[in-house]
């Protein structure tokens, strides 16, 4: 259920970008993205690590007060923190954001606040239908609902975050059985700030992997230059959809494997997890490289020089950012020495190094945010593999896999270098290679010989004769 609300959240955005970028215009796309990937990105920070706290703790205990608590931790952290991040912004001190539009921004950021908390009670509760309907409504459905009938930036972000606000606050209270401050407990509200607290440089490190960049750059190049970056970055996220439900699956498994002593049966899993990731990542990302810009043209209806090079290099980082989807809950479940915080922190901090000795050195700066965004998930995929090598000796790299992954490139250039020479538009160039992809793909996992395919099949597909 999770995987396919994922799904359709991602193909909603998908159309709802396309959409704003041929109505709308690039800019108003740009400045929609902005704000949008700002807002969830932070909200980590913004709530003191509640959007992951709250579901922890109410799901290991449903009659305390946690629910309140939050409400509490809303109103004296959250509520301050965006009043005087609102009051940066209205100086001109957060470059990019408009002065004008603060306390646009201001209820944007806090529609998004209560609509994470409320996602997290939800789940704590095990109700992931109600809260990935949720999810659905306040990501997808209000926001194409606001941009089909209204045309001003200002107003629709103001009715988007009036929507989103009045539904999450509204289903938090259902959940929660309305809110009561005499339910509160100090003890209670100390464990689910404290455990906020400590995430804080974790959260901060994945804000400036994931908005850092545009946040960066925006005062440089215009909204349509930060639309193709933000929309470039959303189909690299895409990959997670895919991914990221594993992590649901994988660290409550993990965690029994290794608590069973089961250490090699963990490692071999992870290892076939891993040589997957590589080998399909690696083919994806190449072939969305080759395509970048023909995919944002058809997407957006209109594509730059600086889109087109976008494309070609953010597409690079999927498998890297794939490998962190796949081994963050993997190395939570082997230590609690909080390596992902580490991870994470190295690769923000050498995105910014790289980013400022980049633009010291002359480099513009759109190119410089561009590499640096790749630098970073290079630089958390590597450690990620490393520290997975180092917990659990997961080592997935053997000859075959290189050979395959350097023959499937050689095959998808060929591919592309026949495909582009056709008379056939665009668009079917792109559904003619994708589709060719695919079955070859599929080909490959179903009639292979090689040994990791095959214990691939036994494992994926219960399959434990091969013909």
């Amino acid at each position: 259920m999770t995987f396919v609300n994922g799904l359709v959240v991602m193909i909603g955005i998908f159309l709802l970008n396309g959409y704003v970028a041929r109505h709308h215009g690039l800019e108003t796309l740009g400045h929609y993205l902005l704000v949008r990937r700002t807002c969830y990105a932070v909200v980590g920070v913004l709530l003191l690590g509640m959007n992951v706290g709250l579901p922890n703790f109410v799901a290991k205990d449903q009659k305390e007060s946690f629910g309140d608590s939050a409400i509490v931790i809303l109103f004296v952290f959250t509520l301050p923190v965006l009043l005087l991040l609102t009051y940066f912004v209205s100086s001109g001190f957060i470059s990019g954001l408009l002065p004008d539009l603060s306390w646009t921004y201001f209820a944007f950021a806090l529609a998004v606040c209560i609509q994470s908390i409320t996602y997290g009670l939800y789940r704590g509760h095990l109700r992931m239908v109600g809260a990935n309907l949720i999810h659905l409504i306040s990501t997808v459905i209000i926001p194409v609902v606001a941009f089909l009938i209204l045309n001003k930036v200002d107003v629709i972000f103001r009715i988007i975050a009036i929507c989103v606000t009045v539904v999450a606050s509204a289903s938090y209270l259902v959940k929660n059985r309305g809110f009561n401050p005499l339910r509160v407990k100090l003890k209670v509200l100390e464990r689910l700030a404290l455990y906020g607290f400590k995430r804080i440089p974790s959260f901060a490190s994945q804000f400036i992997l994931l908005a850092g960049v545009p946040l960066l750059v925006v005062s440089y190049v215009s909204f349509s230059d930060i639309s193709y970056l933000n929309s470039t970055i959303s189909l690299v996220r895409l990959f997670l959809v895919f991914v990221g439900p594993l992590g649901i699956i994988l660290l409550p498994r993990i965690s029994q494997a290794l608590a069973q002593g089961k250490v090699d049966k963990v490692k071999q899993g992870i290892e076939m997890l891993l040589m997957w990731v590589f080998f399909g990542g690696l083919l994806l990302s190449f072939s969305l490289s080759l395509f970048g810009p023909e995919i944002l043209k058809l997407w957006l209806g209109n594509v730059s020089v600086n889109g087109a090079w976008i494309a070609r290099v953010i597409f690079i980082a999927l498998p890297f950012y794939a490998v962190v989807g796949v081994l963050r809950s993997p190395i939570d479940a082997a230590s609690e020495r909080g390596y992902n915080s580490i991870i994470y922190l190295l690769a923000a901090v050498l995105l910014l190094i790289s980013f400022f000795l980049m633009k010291s050195a002359g480099i513009p700066v759109l190119k410089a945010g561009v590499i640096s965004f790749l630098i970073g998930y290079i630089t958390a995929g590597i450690f990620s593999l490393l520290i997975a090598y180092r917990l659990l000796n997961v080592q997935p790299f053997h000859m075959s896999l290189i050979i395959h992954m350097i023959a499937g490139c050689l095959l998808v250039a060929m591919g592309h270098y026949i495909v582009i020479r056709t008379h056939l538009q665009h668009s079917m160039q792109i559904v003619v290679f994708f589709l060719a992809f695919l079955i070859l793909f599929l080909i490959f996992v179903l009639k292979s010989r090689r040994k990791w395919v095959i214990e691939f099949r036994k494992q994926a597909l219960g399959q434990n004769k091969v013909n």
